[in-house]
């Protein structure tokens, strides 16, 4: 099954809709301020 990448575009204008944001960069900050996703500490290699 495949989708077209109007669809892709659809679904992705309403989850931005839903989120009260514009683009991606403004997603991912909704996402760090909610709690949904965390930042990984850096893994010094020495």
């Amino acid at each position: 099954m495949e989708i077209s990448v109007s669809t892709v575009k659809n679904y992705i204008t309403s989850i931005f809709d839903e989120l009260g944001v514009r683009d991606r960069a403004q997603a991912v900050i909704a996402a760090y301020e909610s709690g949904l996703v965390t930042a990984r500490q850096a893994i010094d290699p020495d």
